[in-house]
């Protein structure tokens, strides 16, 4: 302002000073001479020039005003630029004060090893070098009610939690009890298991580590909300989602909190991790990408469907199935950063006025596609860069994880229940539909390879270990076929 206020004083020292009445730049409103060809002001031509002092004090006025906007914008983006950065800053602040973990134990591994609730960390439910099973009865295991998660499997024993308030131990060639641990209300999700301890949480909201081969306590705690989803461990880390929607990190050797998020919504499924991603999903639809070390939120994307099932995962692509009987794919690794989903916003209203032609795409969206209008979808199973997904009309879907397309469709002729996801075992799927009838289908053809039928009416997760089809069921029983 005051280089410019020194340009018009100038020049009006020197219109004074020339010949002839003043006359004014219809650029920058300084005052020339008439004698002028260049502005002295400016150095714009004066080939077009206003007469009136009125008119160039206007002109002026406009041009401050402008001016005053430019900075203004100027300064607020430069607002915006520091706020960003001293987010980020305080982001990687807190990040750095996250405790580590006392130990860097991992999930059981090995074959003929079914450690978590969809096997791997990924949720991937693909076991591989499996023979074809013949379908014989090997043992019946009477758990008195009604099982809504599936066994994990390890080390010769077979660990099932129960709706009769009880965790138990069971021999893989025989079913016998190797021992029990009671619990006080039912467990509704499966365990989790590494080389030494079992994991498992409970709807009183207190959840313990126990010793594998004795179920003798390790440690406890209470997270205060009802535990339903199936813990993930992963590197010295159990992952735990509770029904509020609190998640926690928890020292897998002593159960202290390592940190913990309230994701606003309540999670039933499992957490299921990625490389560095971790994935809670809530009830109400929204995926939630946080970070695995921290827990710090990297991505919400709201599908606007219930999703009970469990995710899974292969690389960075996330497959999820709602309950409206639709599959989608995420890319885990975008972030949102600061302000992005405000500016989403306007665009979407700038779409539903007619400003643009089309919607903006959500982040982090890569496909999506219906299943069966009406149907729900169980939890995928992924193997070779298919997913596996039964809807609960009881047909068996093969999808391209990468685009989506379908590969093949399996009509069961018999309805399935969400809860009962299907299991990747060698060449074959293995599906099973509410009459007990388990069916045996080609993974790459689609064919029916075979089908038996056992008692029970399945009510979870289909596990396949060291060669034997383990089924819950809905009377309680869990079924063991080779």
């Amino acid at each position: 302002m005051k280089e410019s206020s020194e340009v018009v004083q100038n020049a009006d020292l020197h219109a004074s000073d020339s010949e002839g009445p003043g006359i004014y730049c219809s650029v920058c409103a300084a005052p020339n001479s008439v004698i002028d060809r260049h502005c002295v002001g400016c150095w714009s031509s004066l080939a077009t020039v206003l007469t009136s002092q009125e008119e160039a004090s206007a002109l002026r006025r406009r041009l401050l005003a402008r001016r005053l906007v430019r900075q203004l914008a100027h300064w607020s983006a430069l607002g915006l630029v520091l706020t960003f950065l001293i987010v980020y800053a305080q982001g990687n602040l807190v990040s750095s004060v996250v405790p580590s973990p006392s130990g860097f134990t991992n999930s059981a591994a090995g074959l003929g090893t079914w450690s978590l609730s969809g096997r791997d960390v990924a949720h991937s439910a693909w076991v591989t070098n499996e023979p074809l099973l013949k379908g014989d009865l090997a043992w019946r295991f009477e758990g008195g009610q009604r099982l809504t998660a599936g066994p994990v499997v390890a080390g010769g024993s077979v660990y099932q939690t129960t709706w009769n308030e009880r965790i138990v131990a069971l021999d893989v060639l025989t079913g016998a009890l190797l021992w029990e641990f009671p619990v006080l209300g039912p467990v509704d999700g499966s365990p989790a298991l590494t080389d030494t301890s079992v994991y498992a949480g409970f709807r009183s909201g207190r959840f313990v580590s126990l010793e594998r081969e004795t179920g003798h306590l390790l440690w406890s705690v209470e997270l205060g909300h009802s535990i339903f989803a199936s813990p993930t461990v992963s590197a010295g880390v159990v992952y735990v989602a509770t029904h509020s929607g609190e998640v926690f990190g928890l020292d897998a050797h002593t159960g202290r909190a390592l940190w913990s998020l309230d994701v606003g919504g309540g999670v039933n499924a499992a957490p299921v991790i990625s490389g560095k991603f971790l994935v809670v999903t809530s009830i109400e639809g929204v995926v939630h990408i946080l970070d695995l070390t921290t827990g710090e939120k990297r991505l919400d994307y709201s599908i606007r469907q219930n999703v009970l099932s469990t995710p899974a995962f292969l690389g960075n692509v996330l497959i999820v199935a709602t309950d409206e009987g639709n599959l989608l794919a995420l890319d885990a690794t975008k972030v949102e950063y600061l302000f992005e989903r405000m500016l989403r916003r306007f665009r979407s209203q700038w779409f539903l006025w007619g400003l643009q032609d089309t919607p903006p795409t959500p982040k982090g969206f890569l496909w999506s596609r219906p299943l069966e209008r009406d149907s729900k979808a169980t939890s995928p199973a992924i193997a070779d860069g298919r997913a596996y997904i039964v809807s609960t009309g009881g047909i068996l879907h093969s999808v391209d994880v990468v685009t989506g397309d379908l590969y093949w469709a399996y009509d069961a002729g018999s309805p399935t229940k969400r809860r009962v996801a299907p299991v990747v075992a060698g060449d074959f799927v293995y599906m099973a539909t509410i009459f007990g009838e388990v069916h045996v289908v080609d993974r790459i053809r689609g064919d029916l390879v075979k089908m038996f039928t056992i008692e029970a009416e399945p009510s979870a997760q289909l596990v396949v270990a060291d060669g034997t089809l383990y089924i819950p069921g809905e009377d309680g029983s869990l079924t063991s076929i080779r």
